[in-house]
């Protein structure tokens, strides 16, 4: 988890991969920017720029996890309720 912090903060110096090719491409300032709340890997709402890219990565870290777990959870109730299934139909 510190390394994906720590990571976030010293990728957000630099064009992410899709910035650097609609640079090198020539669209950069057409592209619309959709609503976010992770703007350039910070949270807009926290004053001090290092603590909030260390936020936005913690943040970003527990709703990644949260959706594996979700996802984890609903395949082993699924298996739970095959099983219940079959033994309700011998």
């Amino acid at each position: 988890m510190i390394v994906a912090m720590l990571a976030g903060f010293f990728a957000a110096n630099y064009p992410d991969g899709l910035e650097k090719v609609a640079k090198i491409l020539g669209f950069e300032k057409k592209a619309a920017i959709p609503p976010a709340v992770f703007i350039d890997y910070q949270l807009p709402m926290f004053p001090y720029p290092v603590l909030s890219s260390i936020l936005a990565g913690v943040i970003g870290i527990i709703i990644i996890v949260f959706i594996f777990k979700s996802i984890s959870n609903a395949r082993h109730i699924g298996e739970f309720i095959r099983k219940l299934m079959k033994l309700g139909n011998p």
